[in-house]
């Protein structure tokens, strides 16, 4: 009946520590990410039923919101929210919202690699582009063409052109609507880029630019103009 011994197993937990902490993390992101979102959905909804004419045409325009914003998630969310190919980002936003004319839209450029919330500002700014083109500009009319189009004009500064042919003739100093304010807003405070727009006699031509530190980094090749 005396005990002789002990004897016991000892087991290192520290990875599985590691593993809660970070799944820990993950769903406080997951959760931060999620209440963004839907508030941005939320104002979505409420200034675009502010510019509506009717409700045909708001539920129209906010379907058509919703789905360029969906484009925008899905490849952030597939990168592992690390980064999003610019070229990549442009043809899904454009392809969400002008749908069957997506291929009168012609983009190309040097490869660019945009952090998660670039990619999601920059998302913002190209579908509501698009959806003016549709509605109001090139894409509106039978010939209308749309070039979306990037470089770098020195080794740290990037330039995004947004240029229309073939549509009606754009007044810049018009009313603002929805799509203009989060074009401009989008633009400076979500890209830190400076925008201008210019109206042709035939369409629309905006120009984003500034430091291409404040959106991404530029990758190796470029990308040949091709329709979305």
């Amino acid at each position: 009946g005396k005990t002789s011994g002990l004897s016991g197993v000892a087991y290192d937990i520290t990875d599985q520590k590691l593993s809660l902490t970070r799944t820990d993390a993950l769903l406080r992101e997951v959760s931060h990410r999620s209440k963004n979102l839907l508030a941005l959905i939320l104002a979505m909804a409420r200034l675009t039923a502010r510019d509506a004419v009717d409700v045909k045409s708001h539920l129209k325009d906010f379907t058509l919101r919703v789905a360029g914003l969906s484009a925008s998630q899905d490849l952030i969310v597939a990168s592992d929210w690390q980064c999003v190919d610019l070229a990549t980002l442009a043809s899904a936003e454009i392809g969400a919202v002008a749908r069957t004319d997506a291929d009168r839209v012609f983009v190309s450029g040097p490869r660019v690699s945009l952090t998660p919330e670039a990619a999601q500002s920059f998302g913002m700014v190209v579908t509501e582009l698009a959806l003016n083109a549709v509605e109001h500009g090139a894409l509106s009319c039978a010939k209308g063409e749309v070039r979306l189009s990037w470089d770098f004009p020195d080794a740290e500064t990037i330039q995004i052109t947004w240029e229309e042919t073939g549509g009606p003739q754009f007044l810049v100093d018009g009313p603002r609507g929805y799509g203009r304010s989060v074009v401009e807003r989008f633009s400076t405070q979500g890209l830190k880029l400076k925008v201008q727009a210019v109206a042709g006699v035939d369409g629309l031509k905006w120009t984003l630019t500034g430091p291409l530190a404040n959106i991404g980094t530029r990758g190796g090749g470029r990308e040949a103009e091709r329709s979305v």
